[in-house]
This record gives structure tokens, C-alpha cells and sequence, in this order.
């Protein structure tokens, strides 16, 4: 004889267990936000096996998706679709040493570029990785992106980016916030822009409208230049007006870029605020700061419920 959750079972323990789960599984609320995973989503890659250390916007040598059978930026992304590039392997293609610069972007089909222009920095130690929750970059209509491997870089690189090609999302609108040059002044400071393709709006920097929420899950900051030391950054919740809110999240870094790509928002930004980024005195010299999320209405970051 067996009791759980006040109900007592004559025929031993696994029933009991069985039952219990049963209960469990019956009286569990609604899960709440998590990212979306794409629906009807078409994966793509786009390659580019020798970017030369020349400073110049270069478009891949090809892309391709296998999904759909064509290149989906060889015309125009179709109407209602939208491509979501979400990761990217740069790789030095020799071991000379030095830090490597490097960069992705949007861009029409002839070549004019973009903001956001994300830029990575690494060394030949290793390949530089991301990997973002959110979109790096969204694509719609007639545009690409262009890959970028700066003057400064010791050699050539191999870039690889993967994405999907997706519908038009009715909610979880991704969006990118970004400071080109955050000072390091030891102060918290406002992105220089925000903006979500989607929504076709800057949806923060006013302070987030009522009934949506923003789930930021990636995060960097890379060193514009490669002057050697510690970089000590980080992002926080705000008000419209500057004052902080906890957590502040911080990162550490030396020359080379600090990724961070969670599954977990990294943070919450609630109706009315907004976020801001940072960067002590103790770091050797101004970094570029990019945070990625999703604006998700009230309904669905609380699961439904």
C-alpha cells in the first residue's frame, strides 16, 4: 500500500509513480518564452574560401540551399519570406600570426552596404565562431550580405555562413541593437541605434511599447583596435531615462571578441525601459558593442496564458 499526493494505491510503487507523474503533467502551467524555433524554415550556406586581407565588401562565391534548390539570393527573396543568417566560421587559411578583423553585413545586389556592419575579431590560434540565438542579420527582397577581412588582418580567411530562409513572422519580431565606438570611460551608455526588418521600426530606444517584452539572447564586443590588455564590458536593463537595472551582466576579454549566445534570455527588457551597454576604464580602448533578441507580445512570452 502506497500513498502520494493523498491517494493511496493498493498495487505498489510503480502505479503510484505512474499516477503521480500523471498529476503533475495535469496541473503544470503553460511553459513560458523560449526561442522560436523557424517555421517552414529552408536552410541556406554561403561560402567565401578566400577573403583577402584588403579592406574591401566582397559577396560570397556562392550560395545555395539545398531546401529549395536554388540560390536564394540569386533574385529576389519571395514576398512573405525573409532570410535569417544566424551563423558564421571565419577561418585563417595560413598560421601567420596577428589579429584578424573581420566583418558581415546587408547589402543591395550591386554592393552598397548596410547597418548593421558587424564586425569579429580573432587570431590565428583558432577560428572565430558565431553562433546566435537571434538572427545576425535579417534579409528581405532584392538584398544580400557581403563578407569583409580588414588591411590590418596578417593574411587570408575562409568565411562560411548558414542561415534559413523563413516566413514573415507574425511575433518573436528579431531586432539588433548596436554602439560603434562605446568609449572606455567607465560609463553606461545608450546603443547608437536599434531596429527590428520585421517590424520595419526602432521598437526600444523610445522605451518598449506596452504588452511586448524584449528577450535578449546574444551578446559582443569586440576591440577596434588590437591594442593588447583586459576588457572588462557589459549590458544592463534600463530606464528611458539611464537608471539601471539589475542584473548588470559583465564580460571579459582580451584582444579577440567576447561572444555570448544564450538559449535563456540573457535579459528581460519590460514595457517602458530599454537597455544600455558598458565599458571600464580598465579597458585598453573602445569596443563595438551588438546585443541580438526577439520583441515578443505579452501573450507569448508568458506562454500563452
Amino acid at each position: 500500500m502506497t500513498t502520494h499526493f493523498g491517494v493511496t494505491l493498493r498495487h505498489g510503487f510503480w502505479p503510484a509513480l505512474v499516477l503521480s507523474v500523471l498529476i503533475l503533467v495535469s496541473v503544470s502551467p503553460t511553459h513560458a518564452w523560449t526561442p522560436p524555433v523557424p517555421e517552414n524554415a529552408d536552410q541556406f550556406v554561403c561560402y567565401e574560401f578566400g577573403l583577402p586581407d584588403d579592406g574591401a565588401w566582397t559577396s560570397p562565391d556562392a550560395c545555395y540551399s539545398y531546401a529549395l534548390g536554388i540560390d536564394p539570393f540569386a533574385g529576389e527573396i519571395p514576398e512573405g519570406r525573409i532570410a535569417y543568417l544566424t551563423d558564421i566560421i571565419v577561418t585563417p587559411t595560413s598560421s601567420a600570426a596577428g589579429s584578424y578583423f573581420v566583418g558581415v553585413r546587408e547589402s543591395t545586389q550591386g554592393g552598397s552596404g548596410f547597418n548593421p556592419q558587424l564586425f569579429f575579431r580573432g587570431t590565428e590560434e583558432g577560428s572565430i565562431t558565431v553562433n546566435n540565438t537571434a538572427p545576425l542579420l535579417t534579409i528581405t527582397g532584392a538584398r544580400m550580405f557581403q563578407f569583409f577581412n580588414a588591411t590590418s588582418s596578417p593574411g587570408t580567411v575562409r568565411f562560411v555562413a548558414h542561415g534559413y530562409i523563413v516566413d514573415l513572422p507574425t511575433d518573436n519580431h528579431p531586432f539588433v541593437c548596436y554602439e560603434f565606438g562605446l568609449s572606455d570611460d567607465g560609463s553606461w551608455t545608450f546603443p547608437d541605434a536599434c531596429f527590428s526588418r520585421t517590424l520595419g521600426i526602432d521598437p526600444i530606444s523610445g522605451g518598449l511599447a506596452d504588452d511586448t517584452y524584449a528577450a535578449i539572447t546574444d551578446v559582443y564586443f569586440t576591440p577596434t583596435s588590437d591594442t593588447p590588455g583586459s576588457y572588462y564590458t557589459g549590458v544592463r536593463q534600463s530606464t528611458v531615462g539611464g537608471s539601471g537595472f539589475n542584473p548588470q551582466s559583465f564580460f571579459r576579454t582580451t584582444t579577440t571578441s567576447v561572444f555570448t549566445h544564450q538559449k535563456s534570455p540573457l535579459l528581460i527588457i519590460a514595457p517602458g525601459n530599454r537597455s544600455q551597454f558598458f565599458n571600464s576604464t580598465s579597458s585598453p580602448s573602445n569596443v563595438r558593442a551588438v546585443l541580438h533578441g526577439f520583441i515578443v507580445s505579452e501573450q507569448a512570452f508568458r506562454g500563452g496564458q
